[in-house]
């Protein structure tokens, strides 16, 4: 029988790639080098990079006689608008993670509706404010005028420690048949066990307390797929089934209807959720008119007008404050970390972009402005962009990594 194939996108040239050459050095090297950008300072890859020929021969070979030993997450905790506990896999896991996450991507995210967003290429936070807004006028000119059009806001609690590994299992194998990536798959699913950080707070749910296959760790590269893919057959049924007008970003969901409508639908959507072992968050379901105020995902919409969130305020004015508290006499800074500043800045701007008045926002905080070079006293000695971090017309050597300007 011929080897399903799979037109891979994100390389300079599209390479048609069979699943019958999953376990094959040459992918592992590319997988390789994509977890190693993230991690090049890191000590682990300098050990790993002494016997990278060796290693990733070894790796193979463990690899296709089933005895490859995932090793253990390193626990991090980052406080960001909460406390968030994160788990870091070690270096050769990670290329095990990307090498998997390359092959079943294209496959899972052709079997998502376009009204998924989250974790997916060209699908991020500012699509899904502009697909919010059109399905918004839509569903308006359909509705009779004595009828009034409402929003039903939905949030699943504690949903990465929810999600159930037996059913993740299941749902991955019914679009990925190769044995090798399916290997791969459950020994990562299976390689962290589920942790009792919330079992008290959620004491009254008994699949929750019970249950031990459970859990995805937040923040790396293949719990972001799983974790919106898990939540695809509840698209698929909102969409052809209830025929519904709704958008979800992650365990974020909105649905547009009647109110009579909407609470027959929350009532399926309990039904669904007791099936998946999933718990619905009791203060964040509500049912409102969309002619108030709608709260989602770092965005806030009203009267069809984009307003930011507070956490992206909080974010921006946090780095802000830090460029304003610079110690220039203590700053060296490098070629890269440059680049980084750079791009820190540019994701916070264009977060506001989008909105109705980010604009008006961001002069108040004072623009910046990122230039080729220097000014005429030490332009070729600051890189490629300069600041000048007291704000003022200087001829003095003080201008470092980009400029502010009023």
């Amino acid at each position: 029988m011929e080897a399903k194939k799979y037109r891979m996108k994100g390389e300079k040239s599209e390479q048609v790639v069979s699943e019958n050459n999953f376990l094959i050095a040459k992918n592992i090297m590319r997988a390789y080098k994509k977890a190693r950008r993230s991690r090049k300072k890191k000590q682990e890859v300098y050990f790993f990079d002494l016997n990278l020929e060796k290693n990733i021969l070894s790796m193979l070979e463990d690899l296709k006689k089933r005895n490859y030993i995932h090793g253990k997450y390193k626990k991090i905790i980052l406080y960001d608008s909460k406390k968030r506990i994160i788990y870091s896999p070690r270096f050769q896991d990670h290329i095990l993670h990307h090498m998997v996450y390359k092959y079943i991507y294209e496959i899972l995210d052709k079997k998502m509706v376009h009204s998924s967003f989250a974790c997916r290429r060209w699908y991020g936070s500012h699509k899904w404010v502009k697909y919010l807004q059109k399905i918004i006028k839509k569903e308006q000119r359909r509705l009779e005028d004595t009828e009034k059009l409402y929003y039903l806001k939905i949030d699943f609690s504690k949903y990465f420690f929810s999600i159930n590994h037996d059913f993740l299992k299941k749902k991955l194998r019914k679009f990925i048949e190769n044995e090798d990536i399916l290997y791969c798959i459950d020994l990562i699913i299976d390689s962290y066990s589920s942790p009792k950080n919330y079992d008290d707070l959620l004491w009254y749910v008994p699949y929750y307390v019970w249950e031990k296959n459970k859990w995805l760790p937040i923040w790396w590269i293949l719990s972001q797929i799983f974790a919106n893919f898990y939540l695809n057959e509840l698209d698929q049924y909102l969409k052809h089934n209830l025929k519904v007008r709704f958008i979800r970003y992650m365990d974020d969901i909105i649905i547009l209807w009647t109110k009579n409508k909407l609470k027959n639908t929350l009532e399926k959507i309990l039904d669904f959720s007791e099936k998946e072992k999933l718990i619905l968050h009791p203060k964040k379901t509500s049912f409102n008119l969309i002619s108030d105020t709608i709260s989602f995902v770092w965005y806030i919409i009203k009267d069809n007008k984009i307003f930011v969130g507070k956490r992206i305020k909080k974010w921006f004015i946090k780095f802000m404050n830090n460029l304003e508290n610079i110690d220039i006499n203590k700053l060296n800074l490098t070629e890269e970390n440059k680049v980084t500043i750079e791009s820190k800045y540019y994701s916070r701007i264009w977060a506001f972009k989008i909105t109705n008045y980010g604009d008006r926002y961001i002069s108040r905080r004072e623009n910046i402005d990122f230039i080729r070079g220097g000014n005429a006293n030490n332009g070729a000695n600051t890189g490629v962009f300069t600041l000048n971090l007291n704000r003022t017309s200087t001829n003095q050597n003080r201008n470092v990594g980009f400029r502010c300007v009023e």
